[in-house]
């Protein structure tokens, strides 16, 4: 009877050791862990001494918070999760009330001891608590912690105003680049400014003005330093402006602002009769477009105003002057003219001085047209210059202007009058410039105005010799070109001194440069291998 008793008190005494030594053994190193969930009999993520403390940076809508990661006596560190919750309230102190009460800062992401938490009111109390989970889905917290945002009462600001901060570059046909100097602000960190672009063709007086009449490009970008903007005209001057905004929207206007010119496109237009057409293509021959189609109306004579991006032409089939706009959603025909014309051969514009000139074949008259007329009709009558019965006007043909020095200059063919070609002022000055031998026909012409009126030189085309040929203002003429097989339309590309003319029986366009160096008389030579088609009546250039 002792012995049984000896045995059962040393079995209680096993038993009272064993105790502690099972409970210790069942769980990992969790100093600091204010709450504990487990599940699927794993252990929860453990800290080390304070290792559960959170540090935390406040800005004015955001924060940092910063800690160190936490153990587990089964997955790797960089196994661990992580979920950041934060309330205006003091009620989000363990893992079940943060989520319960708790606003999302921060989604699960592993293996990370820092996050920013955004989208926060500038001086206002939150509370946050930072829950670490491992790969069984056990789930631990940090110690809450309290912090108020900053206050922002400046806004951001740029380094060195007034320098050339905004530049344009990398500037193509209908793009370019905008790039700045990045902003600072005294709350927000750099990588978190917001920056917006503006731009506005033509011209501006500050970075105001652009941002206030100009066209925003995009929306609010965060960090960086750069864009490029798209969707311009080809040939536009435009000026760029930059916006900053801080976390709290608090904006800034860089006062420096830039300027630059797209880069222009290079286009040959042209009217064709036979399908009742207008097309253009790019100097490489590359692609032809149809840009207008006009019904049964015969399109003859036109003329590019590159400044307003208008297309200006006559057709004889319908006895209309029409124009349009270059780009694509302009494109829809205006009637200018519409009564009382006779037969509208060939049109030039003085896109400077805005005036629109045309000759009449049937008429014997020359047509001015103001473009900036408060109240324009559609009635050629009101618009005639020249006549046959007050100026001697017979048969007028090709026509050109020099907006320089406000001269415009014609042809003339027919048997009442001899060939010739005449300029006059906009006072009706009447000069004849060279008379042609009978039989000679004068198709088209163009003028390069030289540094004085005297100094112009007139290009024209002569389907009766079959020659290109120069005329000074002394009626002094040089064939360019000879041999031609039937020489129609000729135009000037004047900033890059290019001759172009269209040959009816070659159905090329050939291009001749002013200013080579051993020039030849052979069309052949300016072959430009471009072949618009049939039926072409004028070719112009932009």
């Amino acid at each position: 009877m002792k012995k049984r008793k000896r045995i059962n008190l040393l079995f209680l005494l096993i038993f009272i050791i064993l105790i502690p030594i099972i409970f210790t053994c069942s769980g990992s190193l969790t100093l600091g862990i204010d709450d504990k969930m487990e599940r699927d009999d794993d252990v929860l993520p453990g800290f080390a001494v304070d290792g559960d403390k959170l540090t935390i940076f406040p800005r004015a809508t955001a924060v940092t918070i910063t800690w160190v990661k936490a153990v587990d006596d089964r997955a790797e560190q960089y196994e661990l999760e992580y979920k950041i919750y934060y309330s205006t309230s003091e009620n989000i102190a363990d893992v079940n009330a943060a989520e319960k009460y708790g606003t999302v800062g921060l989604e699960w992401t592993a293996d990370i001891d820092t996050a920013d938490v955004t989208g926060l009111t500038i001086t206002t109390d939150y509370y946050f608590i930072v829950v670490v989970r491992d790969k069984a889905g056990n789930a631990a917290c940090y110690s809450m912690i309290t912090e108020t945002t900053s206050t922002d009462p400046d806004p951001p600001y740029f380094l060195n105003a007034g320098d050339e901060l905004v530049e344009i570059s990398n500037v193509n046909t209908e793009d370019f680049t905008v790039s700045w100097t990045k902003a600072y602000d005294d709350i927000s960190p750099v990588n978190t400014l917001e920056y917006l672009v503006y731009y506005k063709s033509e011209s501006a007086a500050d970075a105001q003005d652009i941002i206030d009449n100009g066209t925003v490009f995009g929306d609010w970008t965060v960090d960086i330093d750069s864009i490029q903007v798209t969707g311009l005209l080809d040939n536009v001057t435009y000026f760029a402006a930059v916006v900053v905004r801080d976390e709290v929207g608090l904006e800034t206007v860089c006062e420096s602002i830039d300027s630059d010119t797209t880069v222009k496109n290079q286009f040959f237009y042209w009217s064709e009769s036979a399908s009742d057409i207008i097309q253009r293509n790019d100097y490489s021959g590359s692609a032809i477009e149809t840009i207008y189609t006009l019904g049964a109306v015969n399109p003859r004579g036109i003329a590019i105003d590159p400044d307003a991006r208008k297309i200006y032409w006559t057709e004889t089939g319908s006895g209309t002057i029409r124009s349009a706009g270059l780009d694509e959603g302009m494109r829809t025909p205006v009637d200018l003219i519409t009564s009382n014309i006779g037969t509208a051969e060939a049109i030039a514009v003085d896109y400077v001085n805005e005036y629109l000139f045309w000759t009449d074949t049937t008429n014997n008259a020359i047509y001015m047209y103001g473009l900036n007329q408060s109240s324009p009709t559609t009635d050629a009558d009101d618009y005639i210059f020249l006549t046959n019965a007050d100026d001697g006007i017979y048969n007028p043909e090709g026509i050109d202007v020099d907006m320089v020095h406000q001269l415009v200059y014609w042809s003339e063919y027919g048997v009442a009058e001899p060939e010739r070609i005449r300029q006059s002022d906009y006072s009706k000055n009447i000069v004849n410039i060279y008379n042609f031998t009978e039989g000679e026909h004068p198709e088209d012409l163009c003028v390069l105005p030289g540094a004085t009126a005297l100094s112009n030189i007139i290009y024209f085309v002569n389907n009766a010799s079959n020659t290109v040929t120069s005329c000074d203002m002394s009626g002094n003429t040089d064939d360019l070109i000879t041999g031609c097989s039937t020489p129609w339309s000729i135009t000037i590309d004047i900033a890059n001194r290019n001759l172009f003319w269209l040959d009816r029986g070659t159905d090329l366009i050939y291009s001749y440069y002013l200013d080579q160096a051993s020039p030849t008389t052979d069309p052949s030579d300016y072959d430009y291998t471009f072949n618009p088609g049939l039926s072409i009546q004028k070719i112009a250039v932009y």
